[in-house]
């Protein structure tokens, strides 16, 4: 009976019924192959003493990483160890699975009151309850990825399902109906966000081993180079007055200043000064995408667009610390609603202006950064400016001379965002002229 050792278990081909190789060195440790070559090491004991004690077989695991056969052999001496101390394993792990099997039953028994399967151990609901606290509440992109889990990922699966029962296949079958209704963007930031949880209740030993590796995203990632046109930006500004304060007049404040959705709906008074000679919005490094304060210089028109809002309150009559807020209590969210809610009016207006049956190309707010981009291009505004303005990581100064290039061109940035601000006064005010551009440096 030879050692058991990798190359031995990889030659080895399987037969018509289950294979055995026995380890030299380890009594009772050995690898499985079954006839569909399923390689898997198991120790063999007997839980008694004496030939009359009943013989058990404990299965280890699948040959492969993390059951290399040296930890394999490393886990097989523990076992027996048990064995010799009076103990069985199989039993203990049939009576493990038996509590589970108990969980189950117990959040089964919960599944016609969802609201408190977050209180049933294991669940789904519970496992995300953990996650949201524990490490969302910690992450800038916290709630958007609960969001996404929230609206796709928990009802696919059932709040009060196990998280122990998910499989690969419950991942996969969140995206494929997401593809289905033409939402390949969505699709894969929901299983970006399934795999995140996933992952996550592993390393914190929620779950043994989580099914969401190597699970490959249902579309390849393009890049979008949508902008508006000068039209659409009319449409949706339009459309954003009738929608009114908050989300539309936030949805101008972006068309404006080019700033992230998510900054502007948290957009603090705190951080306003329009006061000054150079009216400025500090958005705080814990809401700046590369963790640095980032200076927004604001226009007259987007000033007066501030001033114009009224001051929230919240349920107790405070002050609401945030610019745009539904309740007071808290910046915006609910954007996908209030997006498609933009939409309707939109093909309102169309109808009203002879339009009829006309529409936007599928758009999404973040189009509007592309657009002033492009609109500071034609504005002979400088790449490296637009990308500091809307705060680039990546942009035209890059590696070695963004190290040395300390310079943060307030002044032309400043500039820039006038000249953007009254370009777009013109075209919602239906007064477009000829671009007459400005040089700056």
């Amino acid at each position: 009976m030879p050692t058991l050792t990798k190359t031995l278990i990889d030659d080895t081909k399987p037969g018509d019924q289950d294979l055995f190789l026995w380890d030299e060195d380890v009594k009772g440790f050995g690898c499985r192959i079954t006839p569909a070559g399923v390689r898997s090491f198991v120790v063999q004991y007997r839980a008694g003493h004496g030939r009359g004690a009943p013989s058990r077989r404990y299965t280890i695991g699948k040959f492969g990483s993390p059951w290399t056969v040296v930890t394999a052999r490393r886990e097989a001496r523990r076992l027996l160890g048990l064995v010799a101390a009076g103990e069985d394993p199989q039993a203990d792990r049939m009576a493990q699975a038996k509590a589970e099997q108990a969980k189950r039953e117990k959040a089964r028994a919960a599944a016609k009151d969802t609201g408190r399967a977050h209180l049933v151990e294991g669940s789904v609901a519970w496992a995300y309850s953990r996650f949201k606290t524990k490490h969302l509440s910690h992450l800038r992109s916290g709630g958007e990825i609960a969001r996404v889990i929230e609206k796709d990922v928990v009802p696919e699966w059932g709040a009060t399902t196990m998280l122990a029962e998910i499989r690969k296949s419950d991942l996969l079958k969140v995206g494929d109906r997401l593809m289905k209704r033409n939402a390949p963007a969505q699709a894969n930031r929901t299983i970006a966000a399934g795999q995140h949880l996933l992952n996550w209740a592993e390393e914190h030993d929620l779950i043994a081993t989580s099914p969401a590796q190597r699970v490959p995203l249902p579309s390849p990632k393009v890049k979008r180079d949508r902008h508006h046109t000068d039209n659409e930006i009319r449409l949706i500004w339009r459309a954003s007055e009738r929608l009114g304060y908050p989300y539309g007049k936030a949805v101008q404040m972006i068309a404006l200043t080019g700033q992230r959705r998510e900054e502007v709906s948290a957009m603090e008074w705190s951080e306003l000064d329009l006061d000054g000679d150079d009216p400025l919005w500090t958005i705080p490094p814990a809401r700046s995408k590369n963790e640095k304060p980032h200076l927004v210089h604001l226009a007259p028109e987007a000033v007066a667009l501030l001033r114009a809002l009224p001051r929230r309150t919240d349920k107790a009559g405070k002050a609401s610390v945030y610019v745009f807020s539904s309740l007071g209590s808290r910046p915006l969210t609910g954007w996908s609603g209030k997006r498609r809610e933009l939409a309707a009016l939109i093909r309102k207006i169309l109808v009203e202006e002879g339009a009829e049956g006309a529409d936007l190309p599928r758009w999404v707010l973040h189009d509007f950064r592309r657009t002033i981009t492009h609109g500071m291009a034609r504005l002979k505004v400088p790449p490296h400016i637009s990308d500091k303005i809307l705060n680039h990581t990546d942009g035209e100064i890059s590696g070695v001379a963004a190290v040395y290039n300390l310079y943060e061109y307030y002044s032309e940035r400043s500039e820039a965002l006038h000249l953007w601000a009254k370009r777009v006064m013109q075209i919602v005010g239906g007064n477009i002229v000829p671009l007459r551009p400005a040089v700056v440096s």
